[in-house]
Parts: C-alpha cells; structure tokens; sequence
C-alpha cells in the first residue's frame, strides 16, 4: 500500500488513504449502479402514473394519455442507454481497480492530485456522462 520514495513521517497516513481507497472503490460502483436504476425506475413510475390517471380521468383526458405513454417509452430507451454505458463504466473501472490490486507497486504519476487510474475513471466517466446529455 505504500508507493515508493514516501518519508517515513507520512507513511501512516499514506496506507490509511490507500486502504480506505481500496476499500471504497466497490462501494462507490454500488451506489452508482444503485442510484442510475433507482432514478430511472422512480422516473418510469411517475410517466406511468400519469397514464393511469389520464385513463382514469375519461373523456378528452383519455385521449392525452398518449404523451406520458410516449414519453415512457422514450424513457425506456434512455434506460437501455444508460444500463449499456453503465455497464461499459463498471467494467472500465472494475479492471482499472484490479489492475492496481494485482499490481500495487505501479503508482504512476500524478495528475492533479489523482493518480493515473484515478484520472482515468473520472475521464471515463465525463465522457459517459457528456455521451449521455448531448
């Protein structure tokens, strides 16, 4: 856990970051993971809802229950988008990650104040996310 060329008066602090590093990294792909499908779930209920309602409402009502319809299915594409690029992400930073368990001795060098794997999953992920919007 230790990079070379660290003094020995910050060595205890080096290994409690690069242990806590280790041990977040899986807890922040779950709660990526968790959060994208929790956001698309929650926002397919709502359009749903919407139908439902209209439907429910009759008369001219009924005839306007075709925007939330169309716009759930719209959303739906958008989720097999974003499970596709999830998991495109998720698979990147999974080997990136175990790149550096399997080998702990190649640092690398720093990128401001990230390092290089560390730059590389935020690249990854400013480009899913600019794939995403635009």
């Amino acid at each position: 856990f230790v990079p070379s060329g660290v003094p020995i008066y910050v060595l205890p602090l080096v290994v409690a970051i690069e242990i806590i590093s280790f041990l977040s990294r899986p807890i922040s792909h779950s709660v990526r993971l968790f959060a994208n499908m929790l956001a698309g779930h929650i926002t397919l209920k709502v359009f749903a809802g919407f139908i439902i309602m209209l439907l429910g409402a009759g008369g001219a009502y009924g005839v306007l229950s075709i925007l939330p319809l169309a716009m759930a299915t719209a959303l739906t594409a958008l989720e097999f988008l974003v499970a596709f690029l999830q998991a495109y992400v998720f698979a990147m930073l999974t080997c990136m990650y175990l790149n550096d368990a399997l080998h702990p001795g190649h640092f690398g060098r720093v990128i401001f104040g990230f390092a290089v794997t560390e730059a590389r999953g935020i690249f990854a992920l400013l480009i899913a996310f600019l794939l995403l919007f635009t």
